[in-house]
């Protein structure tokens, strides 16, 4: 049960999209599951990852948004109303986001429970 606590302690406690925020949390995020997994060794390559591919998921859907809300999908798709447009944008965000975020975890579980032959986390 304490890794169902590591997640929301870890990333929740930092909603802030601040830089310093996301590396502390990332970083405490890879020491968590590595050591909860039995593989407490310094985890980097998961915190790499961790830092890289949930900011890049978060900017991307930041950046779907701005496109999808910019005014040439208005003009492009007069039948969809401000509103609609509005909710597939925030759906594109979910995606992208989703995305990164999935893949930085797939990557640190899978990474932490290896086999115990291969050192590191």
């Amino acid at each position: 049960m304490p890794l169902a606590g590591a997640l929301p302690g870890s990333f929740g406690a930092t909603r802030r999209a601040n830089g310093s925020g996301r590396r502390w949390a990332a970083s405490s995020f890879a020491v968590i599951v590595c050591t909860l997994l039995g593989r407490p060794r310094a985890p980097t390559a998961s915190f790499l990852v961790l830092v890289a591919t949930h900011s890049a998921g978060y900017f991307l859907g930041d950046a779907s948004v701005k496109w999808l809300t910019g005014p040439s999908w208005i003009e492009t798709f007069p039948a969809l109303s401000k509103s609609q447009i509005g909710t597939l944008a925030k759906l594109s965000w979910g995606l992208f986001y989703g995305l990164g975020f999935g893949a930085s975890l797939g990557f640190t579980f899978a990474r932490a429970t290896q086999s115990m032959q291969q050192p590191g986390c």
